[in-house]
């Protein structure tokens, strides 16, 4: 078993050393003095010793089966993290170098060799353990490492491994107590000398000066002789500085550093900013061992990136500003534009393409070139009146595109209305912005016309039916009047009839804005007047006779009239007319007229002797009398007023007689006609 491991570290150690991935790697040794890793069945029958105070080992993954536990160290030794890698020695013979206080012991190399450094995978028991170091080499020279600090495995330290766990010897029980990350191993790097990197190292040599803890090393790994490798970045242009290169090291010990020989003199794990020509540099490792070696920088010509230019907008609306910066580059010149600006601000009417040449850093000569596409600005086409009446209708106003933003006194929805703008001159504006984000806008004036204001009253508002016509005024002049009874701007009462009318005056001032203005006039209509009497045929002798009128309280006048009395001796023999006027409460007057008869009253039976074709008796009478022919003949009763109130026949079947008897008091004419001829006679009814 102890062989395959040692195989084991061999082949991975020449694996890695090629490969340069790590720093230490595995030695084969031997001289080790406790087998303290339990691997099989019980910890006391398969281990030699404890290595602490309280009786514990190690034990391996596989023995941690039997346990049902998952603790345990790998089966196969192999501890490796980061750039180092150990080898424990075989779990079935001696793999720990226990080195109590006060002892010292030793681990011896298999095959001795020249190492830069060699790196410990160790721990203490009982506290943190300080041990001087000793390395002899196959000379029997040594290099002496004093104080060294051997970290206890349930401290803090360069861990390599941990939460391995341990067991009691004598139980064999895992402790669990890996959840906590304990117990550790560490590592312990040692540098050698540039003179002892040429000897072959023989063997390690602990001395624990301590006074009670325990120093316990688990293996030994060792670093290679330092190699260092220069690559060289070639310049990229002609005439370029922009070369350079990068130094890798292989074995040795870190921390290294390098120095190139340029000017100024670059350190650092690369140079930069070379022309084309050979350089030399210096490494170091740890030990300060100086490795010079020499690269070159030549010329590829490669193609060089163009000149980085941004731009915080790629489109922009016609007119707007765009702002472009370059980089990439030492010195800028932008073509056309004669400027050595590097953040440069432009104004495109049109779609524009702008260039820059460049020089850099490493003296190579660059360009780059940007386009900024320009949108045109939407053209906008919307029309409103220049001027409008305040109490015109709504606007709906429309243009072109359409989905843009109406703003101004007065919007509403998208309509104008004059009303809520008010009188004056009014701005309206179109905005609209196209799918591009490109806006415009276009603005609009309307003026507001006030309406014109109307004076219109109607003086006197009260007329009778009879008044003469009325003009009517207004102010302004130049309007129109409309109504009942209006023709012009005349009123004519009789034309429009009793009533309340409303009239109206409309005028248009110069802005053809209108404004009406109504007024009421009232029509009264007549008094209804009426005049009677009793008796309308009076004799001269005969007494005065109150006359009556409707309404009451207006004024007779006429031929023998006193206060509302008629004497017919006071007119006198003849047909005097009677009136009466009256004037109502809105002064409104009507009159009503009476004709009158006053006879002398003498002779008027012989109108009865004259008549041969008739004859009436008696005459006077008192309401009877006869009418009495010889022939046929027709007859009219006719009153005062002359009316026919009967029409008779004299004929063969009344005997050619008539009696009259219903006839109310009054002078009444009798009007005959015959084949002979015609008669008139009067007769006098008297009750």
């Amino acid at each position: 078993m102890k062989n395959h491991y040692t195989l084991i570290a061999l082949a991975l150690f020449t694996l890695l050393f090629k490969s340069g991935a790590q720093t230490f790697n595995p030695i084969s040794t031997f001289g080790y003095n406790i087998d303290a890793v339990a691997e099989n069945t019980t910890a006391l029958a398969t281990t030699g010793g404890a290595i602490d105070g309280s009786n514990f080992v190690l034990y391996s993954a596989a023995y941690a089966v039997i346990y049902s536990s998952t603790g345990g160290l790998p089966n196969n030794g192999l501890v490796a993290t980061g750039t180092r890698t150990y080898q424990l020695q075989s779990y079935t013979a001696n793999n720990i170098l226990y080195v109590p206080t006060g002892v010292t012991d030793s681990i011896s190399f298999t095959s001795p060799s020249p190492y830069s450094g060699i790196s410990l995978l160790c721990f203490s028991t009982e506290g943190n353990a300080v041990v001087t170091i000793t390395l002899r080499f196959t000379d029997n020279s040594t290099q002496v490492f004093t104080g060294q600090n051997l970290v206890d495995w349930f401290g803090s330290g360069s861990t390599v491994i941990s939460g391995f766990d341990r067991c009691g010897r004598n139980t064999g029980t895992p402790a669990n107590v890996g959840s906590a990350g304990n117990p550790k191993m560490y590592s312990l790097d040692l540098s050698l000398t540039c003179v002892n990197r040429l000897k072959n190292l023989q063997r390690v040599i602990i001395q624990n000066t301590g006074t009670n803890p325990r120093a316990c090393i688990m293996a030994v790994s060792g670093a290679a002789m330092p190699s260092f490798t220069a690559g060289g970045l070639p310049v990229t242009c002609a005439g370029g500085s922009n070369g350079g290169a990068t130094v890798t090291a292989a074995g040795g010990m870190p921390p290294y550093s390098y120095t190139f020989a340029t000017t100024p003199p670059q350190t650092g794990t690369s140079a930069s900013n070379l022309s084309v020509g050979i350089y030399s540099y210096t490494a170091t490792d740890a030990a300060t061992c100086a490795v010079s070696g020499t690269f070159a920088v030549t010329q590829s010509l490669a193609p060089q990136p163009p000149v980085s230019i941004s731009t915080n907008y790629n489109a922009v609306c016609a007119g707007s500003p765009v702002t472009m910066a370059c980089s990439g580059a030492n010195t800028y010149t932008w073509i056309s534009y004669n400027s050595n600006a590097t953040i440069m601000s432009f104004t495109p009417a049109t779609t524009t393409t702008y260039s820059v040449a460049a020089i850099t850093l490493a003296n190579c000569f660059i360009t780059g070139s940007m386009s900024i596409v320009v949108n045109p600005i939407p053209v906008i086409l919307f029309s409103l009146p220049s001027s409008l009446c305040i109490n015109a209708a709504n606007i709906a106003l429309t243009a072109s595109p359409i989905g843009g933003l109406y703003q101004g006194q007065g919007m509403v929805a998208g309509f104008f209305n004059p009303v809520s703008a008010g009188v004056g001159t009014k701005t309206i504006s179109y905005t609209y912005t196209d799918p591009n984000n490109c806006s415009a806008a276009l603005i609009k004036t309307v003026v507001v016309n006030a309406l014109p204001v109307v004076t219109f009253t109607i003086n006197p508002n009260q007329l009778c039916l009879n008044a003469a016509a009325l003009t009517l005024t207004a102010n302004p002049n130049g309007g129109v009047y409309a109504g009942t009874g209006i023709s012009g701007s005349v009123f004519n009462p009789s034309l429009a009839g009793a009533g309340t009318f409303s009239a109206s005056y409309s005028y248009t001032d110069a802005n053809g804005c209108s404004a009406t203005k109504n007024s009421s006039i009232t029509v009264n209509a007549l008094p209804s007047v009426s005049i009677s009497s009793t008796k309308k045929f009076f004799c001269t002798n005969a007494p005065s006779l109150f006359l009556n009128a409707n309404p009451s309280g207006g004024i007779y006048t006429g031929p023998g009239i006193t206060n509302s009395s008629f004497s017919p001796s006071l007119a006198g023999v003849g047909t005097p007319t009677i009136t009466y006027a009256y004037t109502d409460g809105n002064n409104c007057s009507a009159s009503a007229a009476l004709v009158l008869t006053v006879s002398a009253c003498t002779g008027i039976e012989q109108n009865n002797a004259s008549n041969a074709l008739l004859t009436i008796y008696p005459n006077p009478n008192h309401g009877y009398f006869t009418i009495k022919g010889t022939q046929f003949t027709s007859v009219n009763v006719i009153n005062e007023l002359g009316q026919a109130i009967k029409q008779l026949q004299l004929n063969e079947t009344n005997d050619f007689q008539i009696h009259i008897s219903d006839l109310a008091e009054g002078l009444y004419f009798i009007m005959g006609k015959s084949e002979n001829g015609s008669i008139t006679a009067k007769i006098l009814v008297q009750h």
